[in-house]
This record gives C-alpha cells, sequence and structure tokens, in this order.
C-alpha cells in the first residue's frame, strides 16, 4: 500500500468515527478557530483565511493510537510531526491533504469558489454536522483514488 493509499484508509477511518457523532452539549461547540492557509493555483499563491470547529480535531487522539495531546498546549497532534507547527498543520500531514483539501473537509467559512464541484460533496456551513464532514471526507476519498 502506497502512502496515498495509507492517508486514504486513515481518511475514512476518521470518517466513520464521526459519522453521525453528536457534538457535545458544551459552549466549546459554538466556539470557532481562523487558519491561515495557502492556495497555489499555477502561479499564484492565495493566502486564505478559513474558519472551523476546533472541537471535532480533538477526538483525534481517540481515533488513532499516533495522536495525543501536546503536553504543554494540549491540543491534539501525533507522534513524529512538528508539534509546535498546530493542529491544522498536523491534521494536513496526518491525512496528506492540500490546504484546499483541508479547507473542504472541514471549514465552513473560506473564500475558494466551488470545491465541492472539485472534491465531491457540499460546501460546509456553520451549521453543518459531523455527517456533513464525513460526507466530504468519503467524497474527497473518491476522487483522490
Amino acid at each position: 500500500m502506497n502512502e496515498r493509499e495509507k492517508q486514504n484508509e486513515k481518511l475514512l477511518i476518521w470518517a466513520d468515527y464521526i459519522d453521525g457523532m453528536i457534538p457535545p452539549p458544551t459552549p466549546d461547540f459554538f466556539l470557532t478557530d481562523s487558519v491561515e492557509l495557502v492556495v497555489v493555483d499555477k502561479k499564484t499563491r492565495f493566502h486564505i483565511l478559513a474558519t472551523f470547529r476546533p472541537w471535532l480535531l480533538d477526538f483525534l487522539p481517540g481515533c488513532f493510537d499516533e495522536w495525543h495531546y501536546h503536553e504543554i498546549t494540549g491540543n491534539p497532534t501525533f507522534f513524529g510531526c512538528d508539534e509546535e507547527a498546530g493542529t491544522v498543520a498536523a491534521v494536513v500531514d496526518f491525512f496528506g491533504l492540500s490546504h484546499e483539501e483541508f479547507c473542504h473537509c472541514f471549514c465552513f467559512d473560506y473564500e475558494l469558489p466551488e470545491l465541492d464541484k472539485k472534491f465531491g460533496g457540499e460546501k460546509l456551513t456553520e451549521e453543518s454536522q459531523c455527517s456533513d464532514i464525513a460526507r466530504n471526507i468519503v467524497e474527497l476519498v473518491r476522487r483522490r483514488k
């Protein structure tokens, strides 16, 4: 199995893990975080600000043995990554995602047009549920094969 196939398998495991998950009944559910990502289109580089719900990524250590909580920051990360780079960088690295793919699978507020046409699924909204995120992940894997 090559690296891309391993990453796709991990994505499908994650999608299955979160599918149907009920958001925690805490104020954390409403918290959002934004990350600046760089997307390269041909010879043009775009900086975009993407918004996501960080509580979902907090479940990664429960799904994958490679993941743990950083002893200083408490943020989820995985063994072997640059732990100082942050959780989003770890997610991108672990699943082999481009910044566009990360936006499509996890973010609901970004200025990149038609990612749903490129990767399948639908654009997430602030009201999107875990099942919507899982659907986008499954569709992305189908397109990556």
